[in-house]
Parts: C-alpha cells; structure tokens; sequence
C-alpha cells in the first residue's frame, strides 16, 4: 500500500524529532544526527517535497484545463449561470472577471459580485446590495425564466407591469375617470426601452451568440406590446401625395380638409387632427372594424368625440364612415346608435365639399353616395339662414387690433390670429359673439389701437366678424363656458 506525499512527509519528520530528543543529546549522538541529517533524513524529505510540488502543479494545470473544457460547450453558458447564481472562475466569465450574479430580493434586480476568494454562499454585506443593478426588466424577467415557454414569459411579464401600474394609481383621486390600460401602453415602451438599454451592460459578460440571442427576444417582445398598445395598427401615411395615389381616398381626404381644419404640429390647441391622421384613422376602422367592433368604437368615442372641443371632425369621421362602409353592417349599427349629436351643417357642407373634390378629380359618383346625400337633413332656408351665409369678417380690418406676435410674426410664433379667423367663421347666438369679444378684450394679444371700453370694441368686433350686436355688460358675460375656453385658448 502507498501512502500520501504528505503522510510520508509527516511520518518522517516524526521520526527525526524523536531520534532527536531520545539519542541526539550525546555526544556521539549528535554526530550520528549530522551524518543522518545530511546522508538520509534531508535528501528523503527534498524528495518528497519536490514530488507534492510537482503533484499540486499537475492539479492546478487539471482544474484550468477542466474548466476552459466546460464553458464553450453550451450556447447559453453564460446565461443558466445567471440564472442559478453561479460562480464562474478559471477563465471567468467573457471579460474575464471571477464572480457571480445575484437578486437580493428576487425582484429581478441582478447585480455583479466579484468572488475570487470563495466568498460565495456566505453573508452579503451592505456594500453587496449597493452595487449597481447591472440586469432589469424584461432582459432580467427572461434570464429568470430562460428556458420556459416564450408565450409565457411575454405574457406574464407585460400583465406583471400592467398590475403593477394600476396598483400604483388606483388610490388617486381622479382614477374613477381615467383609462389606467390605456395611460399604461401609453408611457410604457419608453419606460422598458431604458430599462433594456440599462440590462446592455451584461453584454460584457456572455458570449456574442448569447447577446445576439437576447435582442432578438428583446425584439419579437417589442412587437409582442405594440399588439396590444395599438391593437388597430396599420402601414399609416405620411405624406398627402400617398393619399392623393389611392382613387378611393383622394377626394374624400380633400373633403375632409375643406371641411375640419388643419392644424400646425407645434399647435397648443389640443385633440384636434390634421387631414392626414384622420385619413389613417379611417383606413384604421375600415380594416379592423369586423374582427374588432368593439375596439373601433372605443378608439373613436375617446379620440373623436369625449375630448372633443368642437362637433365638426367627429362629425365628418361619421360621414367618412358611412361612405367606406356598409350602414348594415353591425359595427355601424353600434356607432351610430351611439353617436347621437352629428351636426348637420356640417354633413350640408361635407357632402358638397365631397362633390366638389369628386368633379375636381373626375371620380365617378358612386351609388352610394347618392344615397348617403339623401340621408342629409334638409332644411328650409330661412331668412336666418340667408344671413348667415352672406356674413362676410372684414379680415384687413381686425388686424390692426392685434400685436404681430399674435399674426405668426417674428421666429417660432404660431399665427393665432388666422385660427381666430377660422373659429369665427362658425355661428354663434348673439351671447356666444359677445364673450368671444370680451375674451379677445380682456387678453394681452390686443395692439396699442385697443379702445380704451368695452362697449366701443364690441360695437367694432361685430361690425368686422358681421354677427348680431346686442346690449352686454362684462358681468353679464361671465363666466365664459369652459368649451369656449377650450375653443380659443390662445387668448388665454
């Protein structure tokens, strides 16, 4: 039987300090010691000595062989050793750092530790749980689940986050009016893209095939949200000239734009569309509306028409509706037995607007719309009504009263006063004129020519804007009605 390097060594220097102890204090002892300390005891325990030297060497060599045999064998290496906490030495992780990842908390929060002295499995200090969160969100969600099903680790992760927001905001005061799912798909991508920007930081760590890996889940998790953010997605337009190549649309779009109203991208006026992004919402009900009635009308009572602050775009959204759309088919059914306030002036002068655009661009009048003219309210035009379509706004003469700043002039200014314009082309009772009056009155966009009284603005306001002048005190026309406000809140 052969015994270890060590034994043998431990043994043998058992035997001199004995010899020692028992014969080596005589003289002829002490030089028996000598002799067998040089000729047998010391060449012995060299021997040994350099045979557990060579012997630890060859081990040390085997461990860093084992280990570098070990990583590249499995293509997500890197990522089960996150995932079970595990320590990673020898050649350490892809940067060649020794240490592992943890979630102090199981939250999903990993931090790195570095471990090169076998503190692993002990007590983590204070410092441990300060270190930077280098993993989180949805990257930390699919290293926690690596492995599972993907439908299941999407799933559960976006419904985490849903009741997570609505457990934050269900104790606000206004939460009985507000759409928690909607305000959450609202801010939430932006919220993941920077959390999955933070999580880059392991990229470090793991291997370039596993980095490719994890931002194609990233991706694919991507397009999984925007399925229910924007669950009526379509290839949207962009430019007018798009809209002008589709036959089907072209005239209906310049109705649209002939009848509502434009607006600049930088307008402080708020829930109001431009001609185009009415076009795509159409093109948006028009493919969704079989599959997902109940979404369209959703879509359009919350965009359209509860935020609203004037009647006429809903309006002519309906109008569009019924020309792309069949009226039996139940989604119309639905809309217009929900929709009960359309403004028929508004219809009156989109359907001409429509036959104008239609002989502009030689498009057939199709049957439909013959039939959809005769579903138009008429009326007997009144002697009301002949007065209001001769009322002309002497522009040139309005002008002066207002300062430049107010008309577009001077860089970045918005031409409030061409929106004026456009608002008072609308009627209004007599009343409704006069607080627009007082409105204009009572703000600071009025020039140095502002009349020194009330009276005397408001006998020129409506000899301009060509309304009806009636007798009105300032008190008597307020306090403005709040969708008045709204309407012309540049003046405020």
């Amino acid at each position: 039987m052969k015994y270890p390097l060590e034994f043998r060594l431990t043994v043998l220097s058992a035997i001199e300090k004995q010899l020692e102890k028992d014969v080596y204090n005589t003289e002829s002892g002490r030089r028996s010691r000598d002799w067998n300390n040089n000729n047998f005891f010391n060449p012995l325990k060299r021997k040994i000595t350099d045979e557990i030297t060579e012997k630890e060497k060859t081990e040390k060599e085997n461990a860093k062989f084992t280990i570098s045999v070990m990583q590249p064998t499995e293509k997500d290496y890197f990522i089960k050793r996150i995932k079970s906490h595990t320590l990673v030495c020898g050649d350490g992780w892809a940067n060649g750092k020794v240490g592992f990842f943890h979630d102090f908390d199981n939250n999903c929060l990993y931090r790195f530790i570095e471990d090169e002295a076998g503190r692993m499995g002990r007590d983590y200090t204070e410092a441990d749980r300060n270190l930077p969160v280098l993993i989180c969100g949805f990257v930390a969600w699919l290293i926690k689940y690596w492995g599972t099903d993907t439908q299941n680790i999407y799933a559960d992760y976006l419904q985490a986050k849903l009741n997570q927001y609505k457990t934050e905001h269900k104790n606000d005061a206004d939460v009985f009016k507000r759409d928690l799912e909607r305000e959450f798909y609202d801010q939430y991508r932006t919220k993941e893209e920077q959390w999955v920007k933070q999580s880059e930081a392991i990229f470090d760590f793991i291997s370039e095939q596993e980095v490719n890996e994890i931002k194609k889940y990233v991706k694919y998790y991507f397009e999984y949200v925007d399925s229910f953010s924007n669950p009526l997605a379509i290839d949207e337009y962009t430019q007018e000239s798009d809209i002008i190549k589709n036959v089907d649309l072209r005239a209906i779009y310049f109705a649209i734009k002939h009848t509502t109203r434009d607006y600049p991208p930088n307008s402080n006026i708020r829930n109001q569309y431009t001609s185009i992004q009415i076009i795509n919402d159409l093109r948006r009900i028009e493919q969704h509306h079989q599959e997902k009635p109940d979404k369209c009308i959703s879509y359009f009572f919350e965009k359209y028409f509860t935020k609203r602050q004037i009647i006429k775009t809903p309006t002519v959204f309906v109008e569009c509706l019924k020309l792309l759309i069949d009226n039996n088919n139940t989604f119309m059914i639905m809309l217009l037995d929900k929709y009960k306030f359309p403004c028929t002036e508004t219809q009156k002068q989109f359907a001409l607007k429509l036959n104008e655009a239609r002989k502009q661009f030689r498009v057939p009048e199709p049957s439909q719309l013959k039939a959809y003219t005769n579903t138009i309210p008429q009326q007997s035009e009144t002697k009301t009504d002949k007065a209001n379509t001769q009322r002309q706004i002497d522009v040139e003469r309005l002008k002066p009263y207002f300062v430049s700043t107010f008309k577009g002039m001077g860089n970045g200014n918005i031409n409030h006063f061409s929106t004026m314009i456009e608002e008072l082309r609308t009627d209004h009772v007599p009343k409704r004129f006069a607080q627009i009056a007082w409105m204009i009155y009572d703000s600071d966009k009025m020039s140095d020519r502002k009349p020194n009284a009330f009276a005397i603005w408001y006998n020129i306001f409506c000899e301009c804007v060509g309304c009806d002048k009636r007798t009105y005190k300032p008190s008597q026309l307020t306090p403005i009605p709040d969708n008045l406000t709204k309407l012309f809140n540049y003046l405020t």
